[in-house]
């Protein structure tokens, strides 16, 4: 098969994110195989890694929405807008024969690879409620946007005639994540938990809308279903943030309010710094 020339789109540029690194990941692995550019708004750590692999990468240079609320959406529209522009005159220097978009995120920019004639695709692991997604589906069938939703729960959710490949179906293998008896053995007896210890494990960012107290109400739940009550050990990679204290103190006022008898045991990992964080949550 003849090379192609991809274009990659990413809204972000942190290496802390599933979606960034799938992104990066994609990236590297067609290289090898393809001529790949990736597009991204800014020279954050992703644009320098990308970089240190050998894909071109381009910065964009705008900026993302959430970070910006009521009228500051306006500085958001005209950075996207000027970066369309930019986008498109890259799209038709570089020849590119093939646009991918990185989810929901990458929405403002579908039209730009319509505009010029040249295919695009987009993963999709988003779901919304029923208008956002009708006008997702519109808009990805406006612009000739062939969509490869993550899940069949996101194809009939977010796309209206319910059509389209399933990246998943049914779901990854879970022999890929599968831990062998004597590494589980080995991690437990480093994180000092014994056999009888139940375990829940999280893995996220520690951010306030990831559901960390959701998390916290759930080991909670489990605890007191247990005959006898014992010791939870949760254990969260993650990269420290100012929210952490906020998230302890939530924790304990949960077990406050609980009448059954518990500890929950915090452990937060921090990659690359070959240590972690402990903090025991006292018994209510």
């Amino acid at each position: 098969m003849q090379p192609l020339k991809i274009a990659y789109l990413g809204s972000s540029t942190a290496l802390d994110g599933g979606s960034e690194l799938r992104l990066l990941a994609m990236a590297t692995h067609f290289n090898t195989v393809h001529k790949v550019v990736l597009f991204l708004p800014d020279k954050g750590p992703l644009f320098q890694e990308a970089q240190v692999r050998g894909i071109h990468t381009v910065s964009l240079d705008f900026l993302r929405l959430r970070r910006h609320h009521g009228t500051d959406w306006v500085r958001w529209f005209r950075s996207v807008r000027q970066a369309s522009e930019v986008l498109g005159q890259a799209l038709t220097d570089q020849r590119i024969d093939l646009v991918h978009f990185n989810d929901f995120i990458d929405l403002p920019f579908y039209g730009v690879p319509a505009r010029l004639g040249i295919s695009a695709l987009s993963h999709l692991r988003l779901i919304t409620g029923s208008l956002p997604a009708r006008f997702y589906s519109s808009w990805a069938a406006w612009n000739r946007i062939h969509v490869l939703a993550v899940s069949k729960a996101v194809r009939k959710q977010m796309l209206k005639d319910h059509s389209g490949e399933v990246l998943y179906d049914p779901g990854p293998d879970p022999e890929v994540f599968r831990i062998r008896p004597d590494q589980r053995r080995s991690f437990r007896q480093s994180q000092g938990w014994q056999d009888h210890h139940l375990v829940i494990g999280m893995v996220s960012k520690l951010l306030e809308n990831k559901g960390h107290r959701n998390f916290i109400r759930l080991a909670q739940a489990l605890q007191s279903h247990r005959q006898k009550p014992g010791e939870g050990g949760n254990s969260q990679p993650g990269t420290v943030s100012p929210w952490l204290e906020d998230f302890l103190q939530g924790g304990k006022n949960i077990s406050r309010r609980s009448p059954v008898k518990w500890s929950l045991s915090l452990r937060v990992h921090l990659p690359g710094c070959g240590s972690s964080l402990m903090r025991r949550l006292p018994e209510s």
